[in-house]
């Protein structure tokens, strides 16, 4: 397998971003009940990026075959073959997905999410998106180039898309707003047994949001050094492309991940302990969140809240234990 150049990787990465692009839009769509066949412009942004991709990086292949004469295989980009296979993974998912939507129907909501079709065209996605950020993992080079803290960062934006159902900042159960909402909703009197279930489905959105907006630094910082605004960067990108499926109800959490990925930024650049990071960032991201939900009107016991705060550091942590460099 043959290297390719950074702005190679920066082309793919172009082509990954329209496709992604596509697939939130595509996915604000399906939540708003906007989507009635597998004709829509929306899937013409996704499918369009995803044949950009496809083409793109069987050009690199062909090139390289055409200048070495190698086999095929041998002329796929190092870190582009599990993008090759992504491709037609998602091509038979995108066929598995039209015929899903002739002969099923169209899905709205979670059933959009775990529909078979749509998590095949979700492997087929990561392996393709996930490519430059293999290859550049196995160069030289100290200092993380951006197409592979953007690799890293679509990846993760595309495994909270398809978690959106738990991504914390989308829900705020611990408001009171939303207690007297599923009371309502569901007629219920029972008011302790609807706010445990509140709580214990907050408590586990806060710690696996913790996770995906963590881990893309924490497993950077195993390889790279990462460049200043990197953290603040993710945060960003994640908040405000999951925000955007619900049409930015809640825009203020974007600020606050802002504001913790700030801090993040600075504590890598002067503290230069990325378990020190890995603790610190959930403290501050959580902290702030749950100090805007008592503004608004709090539900949860102080135990609850405060326990998320605790309990996302230590999962951080955890993450940290298993993406810190080998000694």
């Amino acid at each position: 397998m043959s290297p390719i150049k950074h702005r190679e990787h920066l082309i793919t990465m172009l082509f990954a971003t329209w496709l992604i692009l596509g697939v939130f839009v595509d996915g604000f769509h399906h939540n708003h009940g906007d989507v009635d066949s597998f004709w829509t412009p929306w899937h013409a942004l996704l499918y369009s990026g995803f044949l950009a991709s496809a083409l793109w990086i069987f050009y690199l292949v062909f090139r390289t075959k055409k200048q070495t004469e190698q086999s095929w295989k041998k002329s796929i980009p190092s870190g582009y073959g599990l993008g090759v296979l992504g491709i037609f993974v998602f091509l038979a998912g995108g066929i598995a997905d039209m015929m899903w939507h002739l002969f099923l129907g169209i899905e709205h909501d979670v059933a959009a999410l775990l529909s078979p079709s749509h998590l095949t065209l979700l492997v087929g996605i990561l392996l393709i998106v996930t490519s430059p950020f293999r290859a550049l993992w196995r160069e030289a080079g100290e200092m993380q180039p951006f197409t592979a803290l953007l690799s890293i960062t679509l990846t993760f934006c595309m495994l909270s898309f398809f978690l959106w159902y738990a991504w914390a900042f989308i829900n705020d159960l611990s408001s009171a707003n939303a207690l007297n909402h599923y009371l309502s909703v569901y007629r219920s009197n029972q008011l302790k047994s609807v706010l445990d279930g509140l709580e214990k489905r907050g408590v586990e959105q806060t710690l696996l949001t913790t996770a995906l907006l963590m881990y893309p630094i924490l497993l950077s910082l195993k390889r790279w050094k990462i460049p200043f605004g990197a953290m603040t960067f993710v945060f960003a990108v994640e908040t405000t492309l999951m925000s955007m499926l619900e049409g930015f109800t809640y825009v203020e959490n974007i600020l606050l991940a802002i504001i913790a990925g700030v801090i993040g930024d600075i504590m890598i650049k002067y503290a230069r302990s990325a378990a020190v990071v890995a603790i610190i960032v959930p403290l501050v991201l959580w902290s702030l969140y749950f100090a805007v939900v008592m503004a608004k009107g709090m539900a949860w016991a102080p135990e609850i809240w405060g326990g998320s705060i605790v309990l996302s550091s230590i999962v951080s942590f955890g993450l940290y234990q298993m993406s810190k460099p080998s000694q």
